[in-house]
């Protein structure tokens, strides 16, 4: 790193111009130093999202899986079974939705 100018020193514009290309330099390497912790850190906290998800996601699935074998009544069993996964997800409701494929022969229906 150049040396900065003290008050006392006398320097010519070339030696000032050379010193402040080197800052100018410096200051890009550090810049794009910084750029890259700025990058590594924002993939860190979306790993850590990413894996604290995935935990809460197997927490609910166990305790739905234990909700439904242990409970006597089928559909007190399904709600909670919805409540746990809704609390998991961290949202207001949870939907269940039959699909059904339509038939080829519709002389079926």
């Amino acid at each position: 790193m150049p040396e900065l100018a003290t008050p006392r020193q006398n320097f010519s514009t070339a030696d000032m111009q050379a010193q402040l290309d080197a800052l100018k330099q410096e200051n890009i390497e550090l810049r794009s130093r910084l750029q890259i912790c700025e990058q590594s850190q924002a993939e860190r906290q979306l790993d850590d999202r990413d894996s604290t998800l995935e935990h809460r996601l197997l927490e609910a699935t166990a305790e739905v899986v234990n909700a439904l074998l242990t409970a006597s009544v089928f559909d007190k069993a399904v709600n909670t079974a919805l409540q746990i996964m809704g609390a998991a997800l961290d949202t207001d409701c949870v939907w269940v939705i039959e699909y059904f494929d339509k038939p080829a022969d519709s002389s079926s229906v």
